[in-house]
């Protein structure tokens, strides 16, 4: 078969298992949601779906960013979310809607840049597949369908780190700023997009004047700062909220976060033991593991992306959200997809232990309880 009937027949078969995943996400927790809740849905099923960060977001969307009242924490999420969804709820009639809608898009768009990212590096068509079937199978997976920031910020990462290895950096740099406009970690990509830009000039030995386009991710930053001292009259307003409501106190070394994690383990609640302890140490070692991993076999610059992030989520000072953050750490599944290539029995464990957890995690979600 021709190469590019070959990629084309690959990629379909890839965004038809994320679809698969997709729906069978969406029917599990509308079936959890009602055992869990013990009640009937809500008019629009789609609600069932608007738990913790999903509020601030719907209500940035309908409300905006306010200066005053308990919304006013709001200002530590970032605006380009809710603004997608702002205009999309002009057509869909529903705050809630219009946010699933954005992320669908959204998460289509990650599944196909995926593949793409995958195949860039490596022609082997069963293991670009297999990124996409780990990215759909992933136990915070659900996030990636509704009104969270997940879907977006991959989809962007994805195509900035896609636009890079195509040497088209204007567009690399365009679509890191958005990130940078979604997520806070969206600025880590100047620094990974800097090693990508030396891995291309020890190829050349020239400097193309293109990467400097890189420093551009920055300005998403810069909007989302003016968009605190417009609301709350310092730039660095968040800071306050993330201290004083969000439990957030500063950076600190990773180890302390992970060593209080280990000690949820033995003082806390079972519930609490096993959601802000065990799984939380043991989505840290995924990641930590994956860094490891994508030093020895994957590019420099996915590397630099997998280790930025790790410290940064594990150096809050508290562990909270590893799961989740895992989740747009996309060289997991660069990584998953590779060692398990010829160990069926490993790929089965993966693949078992996914589904699993997944069911586990957003049967919680949708009852109403802290799951990332």
């Amino acid at each position: 078969m021709h190469p590019d009937k070959t990629s084309e027949r690959g990629l379909r078969t890839a965004v038809l298992i994320f679809l698969c995943a997709k729906v069978l996400v969406l029917w599990f927790g509308v079936q959890a949601a009602l055992i869990m809740t013990n009640t009937s849905l809500p008019a629009n099923w789609l609600h069932i779906w608007n738990q913790w960060d999903s509020l601030h977001y719907v209500s940035i969307a309908e409300n905006g960013y306010q200066s005053t009242g308990e919304a006013r924490s709001s200002i530590v999420f970032y605006p380009l979310f809710p603004w997608l969804t702002r205009i999309v709820k002009f057509v869909a009639r529903d705050t809630v809607t219009a946010g699933v809608i954005v992320a669908t898009l959204a998460s289509f768009a990650a599944a196909f840049l995926l593949y793409r990212l995958a195949q860039h590096d490596d022609e082997h068509r069963p293991r670009a597949i297999d990124t996409v079937l780990f990215l759909s199978i992933f136990p915070t997976s659900y996030f990636l369908h509704i009104a969270y920031t997940e879907s977006l910020f991959l989809a962007l990462t994805l195509a900035s780190f896609l636009f890079a290895r195509r040497e088209r950096w204007a567009l690399a740099g365009v679509a890191g700023a958005f990130a940078a406009l979604t997520r806070v970690n969206g600025v880590l990509l100047i620094p990974a997009l800097m090693v990508e830009a030396w891995l291309q000039w020890r190829r050349t030995r020239k400097f193309d004047p293109r990467w400097l386009w890189i420093f551009f991710v920055a300005s998403g930053l810069g909007v989302y700062l003016a968009v605190n001292k417009k609301v709350a009259g310092s730039w660095f307003a968040f800071r306050i909220y993330m201290r004083e409501v969000f439990d957030r106190k500063g950076l600190d070394f990773p180890w302390v976060s992970i060593y209080d994690a280990w000690l949820s383990v033995w003082e806390r609640a079972p519930y609490d033991a096993i959601m802000v302890g065990w799984q939380e140490l043991l989505f840290t070692l995924i990641a930590i593991a994956v860094c490891v991993w994508s030093w020895l076999r994957l590019r420099a610059s996915y590397a630099t992306w997998a280790t930025l992030n790790v410290l940064l989520f594990t150096s809050t000072g508290f562990l909270l959200g590893a799961p989740r953050y895992c989740l747009t750490l996309f060289p997991v599944y660069f990584c998953f997809a590779q060692v398990t290539e010829g160990r069926p029995v490993l790929r089965s464990v993966i693949v078992l232990w996914s589904v699993l957890w997944l069911g586990m995690f957003e049967a919680l979600f949708v009852g109403g309880k802290w799951a990332f």
